[in-house]
């Protein structure tokens, strides 16, 4: 007995054996991913192209792809409660404009998203960044000339103040910023008369 029970356990372990070979790798590489995952993710968002063997993949276009798919099921889970909660935020800033904001909704929820900020925590934090505002409205007022008491409106506000925020109001954020202001239909329409 003693002899069959030693021989079944040496038959076992070496099927043991053989599982765990089999998995080792797999399960390194699972853990290593878990373990470098902010890091592997940031690497990942840097990599535009990817070519092996011939075969090329934009990888830009794959992850556009992934986060309109994203912006849209958000879109559909967006509730009442949220939206009243944004609207009484944003009319706590007194240099926004808020008679676009029903017009704009889905585009402040949509850049929210995209940039991860849909949650009651993060618009509140953002929102109580007054340097964002003072920055963007003496934007607004010196390159695209607008009203000295409200020159933000709530889809501009929350395009570009939501990227200096997710950007730590960088200096090279600030410069984007303004650039792109000045790519706007606006600025255009104002050099042009």
């Amino acid at each position: 007995m003693k002899q069959i029970v030693i021989s079944m356990i040496s038959y076992l372990s070496g099927d043991v054996a053989k599982i765990i070979y089999n998995f080792y790798w797999p399960l390194l590489i699972f853990i290593t991913t878990l373990i470098f995952k902010d890091e592997i993710k940031g690497l990942l968002n840097r990599i535009k192209k990817l070519s092996i063997k011939g075969v090329s993949i934009e990888l830009e276009t794959l992850v556009e792809i992934v986060q309109m798919n994203t912006i849209k099921y958000s879109l559909e889970e967006v509730d009442d409660d949220m939206k009243a909660f944004i609207k009484g935020e944003y009319s706590k800033i007194n240099k926004v404009s808020m008679t676009d904001f029903e017009s704009s909704y889905s585009d402040i929820v949509a850049v929210l998203v995209n940039l991860r900020m849909y949650s009651k925590e993060t618009v509140k934090l953002f929102v109580a960044q007054k340097s964002i505002v003072d920055f963007l409205a003496s934007k607004y007022i010196n390159i695209l000339g607008r009203d000295k008491l409200k020159p933000l409106d709530p889809s501009g506000y929350t395009t570009y103040g939501a990227y200096l925020f997710s950007e730590n109001q960088s200096e090279k954020a600030k410069i984007s910023v303004i650039n792109e202001i000045k790519k706007s239909v606006e600025y255009k329409n104002k050099q042009n008369k």
